[in-house]
């Protein structure tokens, strides 16, 4: 909630971001790609977060470092930081959807099914969405 701390970890999670790019030979940062991807997932799926607006918020300080970062202008970086940020913005969304859906359990696992669908290509992000659905089923018997 306290919009300093907000700040710096979105420069932080930046910085890991623009080093991992650095350290492909600016290729790629799709290792941490994944590994935020999936982390929001998982918060998101146990957590339910509620805070979008500051979630929102967070992602435009991150894209802002990247479309401002002189050295990384000439390379696919930002292009990837937007490409992550939209996915997460899906996942936030397809929350909300969730969220309007919890007291329907038939309907909340679809949703959930058609996110856990929509990562095929990404295992580990898959399995948090489909880890999910089990423990409503559990909970539901």
């Amino acid at each position: 909630k306290i919009s300093s701390t907000r700040n710096e970890a979105s420069a932080l999670l930046y910085l890991l971001m623009r080093n991992n790019f650095e350290y492909t030979k600016r290729k790629t940062f799709l290792r941490t790609h994944l590994q935020i991807i999936i982390a929001v997932s998982q918060l998101i799926a146990d957590v339910a977060l509620s805070g979008g607006s500051r979630f929102q918020e967070s992602l435009f300080i991150i894209n802002n470092f990247a479309n401002s970062d002189r050295p990384m202008k000439a390379t696919a970086f930002p292009t990837e930081v937007k490409d992550l940020t939209k996915r997460i913005r899906t996942v936030l969304m397809a929350t909300a959807q969730m969220k309007e859906h919890e007291k329907d359990p038939e309907m909340l696992i679809d949703l959930q099914y058609s996110l856990a669908k929509s990562y095929a290509s990404t295992p580990e992000l898959r399995k948090t969405w489909l880890d999910s659905m089990a423990k409503i089923h559990v909970k539901n018997g």
